[in-house]
């Protein structure tokens, strides 16, 4: 009986993948590059990023337009603009796509939240989630929807 009850335990132990660290889009997209012209279409205004006197640097880093992401999985591009981060760490972004074999190009605005170590996280209105952190000039972030994370890097745009 106890045998049984341990088992499965164990195998859904030894299953779980070594390195899935969920919260950190540097490890979780450090093999992808940014893909120089891959232009996606953004919002109307939102190009400029406003901060707000008393962000923190590792926020404010964040802010303005990051371009030339590939999703792996559609090869569709990927933008993003910070548009604004509020002293409480809230994020208003763009978070666009562009056309792919299995979706239209979409452009929306969304809202987040920054933490104090730089970590951008969006909830998406699809219910899925996108979380992006600086490595050096490179934005680096992860997409997650049913259990499927696609990574991405982009550069200032």
């Amino acid at each position: 009986m106890r045998i049984a009850f341990f088992l499965p335990l164990t195998l859904m132990i030894a299953c779980t993948p070594p390195g899935q660290d969920r919260s950190d889009p540097r490890r979780l997209s450090a093999h992808v590059s940014p893909r120089a012209g891959c232009g996606v279409p953004t919002l109307a205004g939102g190009e400029a990023g406003i901060g707000y006197a008393g962000i923190p640097a590792t926020q404010s880093a964040l802010l303005g337009r990051w371009v030339d992401g590939v999703w792996d999985d559609t090869g569709a591009c990927h933008a993003l603009t910070v548009e604004q981060i509020a002293t409480d760490g809230s994020v208003t972004a763009t978070f666009a796509t562009g056309a792919s074999a299995v979706a239209p190009p979409t452009a929306r605005r969304v809202t987040g939240h920054v933490d104090a170590e730089g970590v951008l996280e969006l909830e998406l209105p699809d219910g899925s989630r996108a979380i992006y952190a600086l490595d050096g000039a490179i934005l680096r972030g992860a997409h997650f929807r049913n259990e499927v994370m696609r990574p991405v890097a982009l550069a200032r745009g």
